[in-house]
């Protein structure tokens, strides 16, 4: 199969060398086709290596601008949901493995089902629009399962450390993008999606790497900076050594919220590492506390720095934090209208709008504009009604909640990592169009979250045994 696998990769390959416009698909078709074929033998090794295509897959959607043109419906953009899905197809179907008799697994697999089903809620904006919204939300949740079943503490380590490399490239490519200029492909899709949030200040734009928009990029750049604590706290000191430029590069980005959950991040990280568990708590509440003392008390200072800056990225970093609950100069305001009126539209509506809303099927496949609520358990309640509301706040409860047992379980600080990243990532589980943060969360949050910490477990198949937790925390 393999060598039937690299003829047809051969071929199609030629065949796209006479047919440029048709670029997009036979790469994506052949790529696909490697990486479902390679899973048969190395199901673990595949999905590292797809989560790690899928960092680098906006960068290779703009660079084939110039030879291929642009497609708003591009088929690279399932490449990784069809490995995914093969790869719990291979786990489920071919090995004939069971999900684990676990309620977070039966509550994952009821929202993956409810999501299916809302694709014909006839409340919705079509079907294909649905269908279209159904891998924004539904693929995250099935590399949750990816990482649940399929997964090792080796691999892990793998993706947590490549987490860190990746944030590292991506605020080099955008600091390079702020200061020194932009790329002919980052023009050229600047100049295509004409995507407002990219705009910092009037004519100019702010920093994404090579990620999908500058929200991911804030993102992966707040998940690589507890990375780094993380690591640096279990003896790895040299991870430090990244902070500056992570946060350096937060900053320039203007992404206020980025600065807020790493902050918390940095807080909780701390916090959760101290055994005794009422001093947790009390160093979590104080270190809150004295954060938003700061602010406050910093506030002019703030306001004079936003007047004088020259750097767009700094002055809106300051202004909005000098004077956060004021309109004029921060979002905030505007963000907790969106969640309470889209609390109070999902409860008005409790069979919910349909998988299109709240995200960029609602856009790009209908003409219903952006409805999303910028807070993914008001998105969820949204689009899936009161029933997928509850259980995704369920599930984010419930995962956050083992998360923290585990690492003062194990001490290990993969599993540390993993809280951090949920903790910079909070209000934005859900965002499926984030396709490296939103899958590399997740499938850190499967395997963090697995009951079953044994080394090895029999099975007919020696590529998927149980994952592990287990090992040698450091």
């Amino acid at each position: 199969m393999g060598a039937a696998a690299a003829v047809l990769a051969f071929g199609t390959a030629s065949v796209a060398v006479a047919l440029p416009e048709s670029y997009r698909l036979f790469f994506a078709s052949t790529i696909t086709l490697v990486l479902i074929t390679a899973a048969i033998s190395w199901p673990r090794t595949i999905a590292v290596i797809t989560l790690g295509f899928l960092c680098f897959l906006a960068l290779i959607r703009r660079m084939l601008i110039e030879s291929a043109g642009w497609a708003e419906f591009d088929p690279l953009l399932l490449v990784g949901p069809l490995v995914a899905t093969a790869l719990l197809a291979r786990t489920y179907l071919v090995a004939g493995r069971r999900p684990d008799e676990d309620r977070l697994v039966r509550v994952v697999i009821a929202l993956l089902a409810l999501m299916a089903l809302q694709v014909f809620n006839p409340s919705g904006s079509g079907i294909v629009p649905a269908l279209g919204g159904l891998l924004f939300l539904a693929v995250p949740l099935v590399w949750f399962l990816v990482g649940r079943e399929l997964t090792d503490r080796t691999h892990v380590r793998v993706v947590a450390y490549g987490l860190l490399g990746v944030s590292v490239i991506a605020a080099l490519y955008g600091l390079a993008q702020t200061e020194i200029g932009f790329p002919s492909w980052d023009k050229d899709w600047i100049a295509i999606s004409n995507i407002a949030s990219l705009y910092i200040a009037e004519n100019e734009v702010r920093g994404f790497g090579m990620l999908t928009n500058s929200a991911e990029y804030k993102q992966i750049l707040a998940m690589g900076t507890v990375a780094a604590l993380a690591f640096g706290a279990h003896g790895k000191p040299v991870a430090l050594l990244t902070l500056p430029l992570l946060f350096t590069a937060l900053v320039l980005s203007g992404a206020r919220s980025g600065i807020a959950l790493s902050l918390l991040g940095i807080i909780l990280i701390t916090a959760i590492r101290i055994r005794n568990r009422r001093l947790a708590v009390a160093v979590a509440i104080l270190g809150i506390g004295l954060s938003l003392v700061a602010l406050s008390t910093l506030s002019d200072t703030l306001a004079s720095v936003a007047g004088g800056s020259t750097n767009a990225g700094v002055a809106r970093q300051a202004a909005g934090y000098s004077d956060p609950f004021n309109p004029d100069k921060s979002t905030l305001p505007a963000h907790i209208s969106l969640i309470y009126n889209g609390f109070v539209e999902g409860v008005s509506h409790p069979l919910g709008r349909g998988t299109a809303n709240g995200n960029l099927a609602s856009t790009r496949l209908s003409s219903a504009g952006n409805t999303s609520s910028e807070f993914d358990v008001t998105d969820a309640l949204l689009a899936l009604g009161v029933i997928g509301g509850v259980l995704y706040l369920y599930v984010v409860i419930v995962v956050l909640s083992r998360v923290i047992k585990e690492y003062r379980r194990s001490r290990d600080v993969l599993v540390l990592v993993a809280f951090g990243c949920l903790v910079v990532s909070l209000s934005g589980w859900l965002k499926g169009a984030h396709y490296a943060g939103a899958s590399i969360l997740w499938f850190l949050a499967g395997w963090a979250t697995a009951r079953q910490h044994v080394t090895q477990r029999a099975a007919p198949d020696p590529h998927m045994t149980r994952p592990q937790l287990g090992g040698a925390p450091r």
